[in-house]
Order: structure tokens, then sequence, then C-alpha cells
């Protein structure tokens, strides 16, 4: 025999379609179911939700989301570092410290609590401690290249440029195909002085990162710096090609042209640039000067 909620719900069916013969079945349920009592939270619906106020810009209705998440998560330790991030997010500093700790203390093999930890340090000038927690999460994360780089940036600012260079080398070789780990890397070869190093990775990272105008720039300039005057033409019409409106990079060209001795093509590179402004002008001087002229 049906209960009576069967029975209940069956009318209910009924009714709704009689009163709706075109209403299709699904969209009975699907009705059904916005009436239906709201699912019991738990750690990851919430952490859904602060993820989309995020999202929309909503940091206040995120915090509250991911305190939610902090109380029903016991002992996980993504609440906290959500909670944390969002702390950064608003300059809450001592909050964010306190939850990625408390994030650490629950999940001590978890990476992305000490990588945030390490971020904040780096903001507030902790270097010394930013590079621990980078160093850590490099560690327990050794598939992460990203960590590699911000570990390598905080070693070259304090002038540990081997150290640097261990972390970038890996970055590239855990992310060969990125570009921008090659860029890193090719900056700091200049830096130490080994131009040639530095030629290998920047002409990688500029033919993996085709469409990138800047990179073509850069190696452009390298190539000067190398007396390779007809490569470094190669590079900055690879760059012109890019971004067909920036006046700067054709009077770049014609700076080359002229240095070759190819004052024709030097004009026309001229007249197609046409007048800098202030800003142009020294966007060429600086490259003058990165290029040894």
């Amino acid at each position: 025999m049906r209960s009576e909620r069967d029975t209940v719900e069956a009318l209910q069916r009924f009714f709704q379609t009689s009163f709706f013969p075109d209403v299709q079945p699904e969209t009975v349920r699907k009705v059904e179911a916005l009436s239906a009592p709201p699912a019991e939270e738990t750690p990851e619906t919430c952490l859904r939700r602060g993820d989309e106020r995020a999202a929309e810009g909503d940091i206040a209705g995120a915090i509250e989301a991911y305190r939610q998440a902090v109380r029903l998560g016991g002992q996980e330790a993504r609440p906290h570092t959500r909670l944390a991030d969002a702390y950064v997010y608003t300059e809450n500093s001592a909050r964010a410290i306190a939850q990625y700790k408390k994030a650490i203390n629950v999940a001590p093999k978890d990476a992305e609590p000490h990588f945030g930890l390490a971020e904040l340090y780096r903001r507030y000038g902790r270097v010394k401690a930013a590079i621990r927690e980078y160093r850590v999460a490099a560690y327990l994360d050794q598939t992460n290249a990203y960590y590699r780089y911000r570990l390598a940036d905080a070693l070259i600012h304090t002038g540990f440029l081997h150290d640097a260079l261990v972390e970038l080398t890996r970055a590239v070789e855990i992310e060969p195909a990125d570009a921008f780990y090659r860029y890193w890397l090719a900056e700091l070869h200049l830096r130490r002085g080994e131009q040639h190093q530095a030629l290998a990775q920047l002409e990688i990272a500029a033919e993996l990162a085709d469409q990138d105008d800047y990179y073509h720039l850069r190696l452009g300039a390298l190539y000067l710096q190398l007396g390779q005057a007809e490569k470094a033409v190669r590079s900055i019409r690879n760059a012109i090609r890019i971004r067909p409106d920036n006046g700067s990079y054709k009077h770049i060209l014609g700076e080359i042209y002229l240095r070759l001795g190819r004052n024709d093509a030097a004009n026309v590179c001229y007249e197609f640039a046409g007048p800098l402004d202030a800003y142009d002008q020294d966007f060429v001087r600086r490259f003058g000067a990165e290029a040894g002229w």
C-alpha cells in the first residue's frame, strides 16, 4: 500500500501536469528540485561558494564562506588556505599568516600554504623567511615550476645568483615548453655575464612565444651585443610583425640599418615610424643602451 507521502507526491505531479499539460516531466523534476530543502553544506560547497563570491569581487562574502568551510572542515588544510588568501587580498596580514600556519599545522606536507606564506613574507620585506617557505613549497611540490621561479626571484634579490640559477634551470626542466621560464633564465645568465647561454635560452623562448613582441625585441638587443646585426634585423622585424602599430620598433630597425650602412632602408623605417613622442624616444634610447650602442 502506498504511503501518504507517495500519495501526496503523486497528486502534486498529477495537478501540475493537469494545469500545464505541455510541461515535460523533466521540467517538473527541475521545479521540484528548486523547491526542495537545501542540501547540507560541506567544506567543499562552502569553498565553491567562496570562490564564486571572490570571482564576483565580493570578498566579504568570500571570507564568510571560507570561514564556514573552516568551521566544517575539521582537519582539512584547504579551507584555511583559501581564507588566508582572502585575508591577503584585504591586506589583513596578521590573520592571513595565522590561517596559513593553521593550514600547515593541519597538513604540513601541503605545499600551497607554504607558498602563500612565502608570498606574504616577501610582500612585507621578510625575504629570508620567504626563501625558507619557498624552499619548503618547492620541495613538497617538485613539479611546480612557478614555485621554483618565485624562489629564484627572491634569491636574485638577495644576491644568491648561483642558487637562483639552479632553481630557474630546474623550472625550465619541469616546463621546457614554457617560454616564460626560459626568458627569465636568459635574463639571469645575462646578469651573470653569460651571454651565449642567455642567447640559447632567449632564442628558444622567442620561438616558443612567437607572438610575444618583447621576447623578439630582447633577442634583437642581445644579437646586437654579440655583433650579429643581421640576426637582430630579423628579430626586430618579427617584433614589428606582431606590433605593426609600434613606431619605436620601426625606428629601432632604422637605427640598425643605419649602422649597417644601409641608409635607404633606414630612411624607409624612419618614414613609416613617424614622429616619436617623448616616451617612445626614451624607449629607443634604453634599447640602444641594452644593445651596446
